[in-house]
């Protein structure tokens, strides 16, 4: 390991991005490059297939430092809570989600719906008449033969007295 009165950082956290830039990466990129050419078939490189060692565990030094992590990730909508569940050991749960801002809302990325479950609403962002019920537009949009009827009303809001013609 390090050797403690050695170090030049303030924080383990540093000393341990020295050792992995400065000693293990020149090592494991040679590992990972050999494992490309001698493991996968050339169809797999022009796939992008690769390897690549996971190092996260030697930059983070503190469980508590993992979860904030991990945590932050999986508020801004990078992870799923099953990726976040499996960096640190976990079982997934049945249903993976993503978790966007609005209180909360669930990405699915097996259907591709989103689910807010404050407003009690599932939407399917590729489906059009889904988008406008959440938005609670969809009977709030004029149609064309409407059209004509929504610009005589507000009209009708903009001059509120008329001249009433009386019989006779």
């Amino acid at each position: 390991m390090i050797n403690a009165d050695a170090n030049k950082y303030a924080s383990n956290e540093q000393n341990n991005l020295h050792f992995l830039q400065y000693t293990l990466k020149p090592i494991i990129s040679a590992i990972e490059s050999s494992l490309d050419k001698s493991l996968l078939l050339e169809e797999e490189k022009k796939e992008g297939y690769h390897f690549e060692f996971d190092v996260r565990e030697v930059l983070a030094t503190t469980e508590k430092e993992k979860f904030e992590a991990t945590n932050v990730a999986l508020k801004g909508g990078i992870i799923s809570g099953n990726e976040a569940r499996t960096r640190h050991g976990y079982e997934t749960l049945l249903d993976d989600f993503m978790n966007y801002s609005l209180a909360n809302v669930f990405y699915d990325k097996k259907t591709g719906d989103m689910i807010i479950p404050n407003m009690g609403i599932k939407i399917n962002p590729k489906d059009p008449e889904s988008l406008a019920q959440a938005k609670g537009s969809a009977d709030n949009v004029p149609k064309e033969e409407d059209a004509q009827d929504v610009d005589d009303e507000s009209e009708d809001k903009e001059n509120p007295v008329k001249d009433k013609k009386s019989d006779g």
